[in-house]
């Protein structure tokens, strides 16, 4: 009920219609938009569009869509987007076309945390709009004013209670997403009249939910140590890596190396952000060193690989006071260069998981403050297949010719 987006999608307000809306055509306006200065700090107040017409498959009635919360990314997982508890959407309708408002519709909207000591949107599997599991709900609200005759208006509520439709988390968290939830959110509040309000147009990209986990190791790994104009070396170049070397990117490093044994994922790595790509098969680092004219080494180590060789090397081209995160893990126990360590002064921190909650917010902040981010993030998936088809989709993991490989269990 939104119009087509080519990467945002904006949370649907509210649509509604029936006879009771029926009349001869006015003029309708819509509020705002994101240059506002003032509306920018409070996006849930937000309305961007209005939109009026006749249905096709209705001629007798008038429909309309309101958009709020526009430009917002809808990849915003475990937190999604909702309406305002302290705003009053709401529309004006003139039915004569005076250019003065005859009716104005409202919608006020309230939010219920069922635990409210957990942060999860929902804490299982939800199939329907009134599942237990959904974590947070909200309902709301509409309430006509009839402005006509003069005096005072006339206010009538015409409907309570109804829910607003779940964010479309995923095919595991929201299975049959339109069938359960979507078209459950369609309420008839009577006398011809529908509403409805919610997020449309799929608000959760499901390919970048799908590797939050990724997301999440490379954002807990690569943000340990500040990074603007430092000189940056990531080894490994699986999914991780590449994220990483977006990450590194976005945080502002003078340059961005990658090492790996394979071409291909080397590629991938370039496509992430990465400025320079080595293939360690072949290239030393001091050579690499050269060519970008650094004297002193890499003031940044990410190791993603787990793999001896390449932490040896690592060492050997960090910078004095260098500073290294290991996220990496090897087959085996392995001998590190504790001389070079301690003379070089090389700060090592060894990375497991996430940091919860902080990891969240700062992936939520980077995916929703560049479009150019979230573009190199979603570039490491290389491969989807549908659920029935996991031999095939293990088997091009294990090939290693692959970035990120998605099974869609839709």
């Amino acid at each position: 009920m939104t119009p087509q987006r080519k990467v945002r999608s904006s949370l649907a307000a509210v649509a509604l219609g029936g006879l009771v809306l029926a009349g001869p055509g006015g003029a309708v306006g819509a509020s705002s938009h994101r240059e506002a200065p003032l509306i920018s700090q409070d996006p849930v107040a937000d309305l961007t569009d209005l939109y009026a017409f006749v249905s096709p498959d209705r001629p007798d009635s008038l429909t309309f869509v309101m958009n709020a919360i526009p430009f917002e990314d809808p990849a915003g997982g475990p937190n999604f987007f909702r309406f305002g508890d302290d705003v009053l959407y709401k529309f004006n309708l003139d039915t004569n076309g005076d250019s003065n408002r005859d009716f104005e519709y409202q919608f006020r909207f309230t939010t219920k945390v069922a635990n409210p000591n957990t942060f999860l949107y929902n804490t299982n599997q939800v199939t329907s709009i009134n599942d237990p599991d959904l974590n947070v709900k909200q309902v709301y609200s509409v309430t006509e004013v009839d402005f006509r005759g003069g005096g005072y208006p006339k206010t009538r509520t015409l409907g309570q209670n109804l829910p607003v439709t779940p964010a479309n988390v995923g095919a595991r968290s929201t299975p049959d997403y339109e069938a359960n939830l979507g078209s459950a959110g369609v309420r008839d509040i009577g006398n011809g009249i529908k509403t409805f309000a919610g997020p449309r147009d799929d608000p959760f990209f499901a390919d970048l939910g799908a590797i939050f986990d990724p997301l999440g190791n490379a954002t807990h790994t690569a943000l340990q140590w500040p990074m603007i104009g430092e000189d940056v070396l990531i080894t490994g170049a699986g999914p991780i890596g590449c994220i990483a070397a977006a990450i590194a990117q976005h945080a502002g490093a003078k340059h961005v190396v990658v090492t790996d044994l394979s071409d291909y994922r080397l590629e991938l790595a370039k496509a992430a952000g990465a400025d320079l790509c080595v293939n360690s098969s072949t290239t030393r680092l001091k050579d690499v060193q050269k060519s970008l004219r650094m004297v002193e080494g890499f003031d940044v180590g990410l190791e993603m690989s787990g793999a001896p060789q390449a932490v040896a090397e690592m060492l050997e081209n960090m910078n004095h006071g260098g500073r290294v995160a290991m996220l990496g893990l090897p087959h085996g126990p392995y001998a590190i260069d504790w001389g070079r360590v301690i003379t070089h002064m090389i700060t090592i921190k060894g990375i497991y998981g996430r940091e919860m909650f902080e990891t969240w917010y700062l992936m939520n902040s980077m995916l929703h403050s560049s479009d150019v981010f979230r573009e190199r993030v979603k570039s490491v998936i290389t491969h989807k297949f549908a659920a029935e088809d996991w031999e095939e989709a293990f088997a091009t993991a294990r090939a290693g010719k692959c970035g990120k490989v998605i099974l869609d269990w839709s």
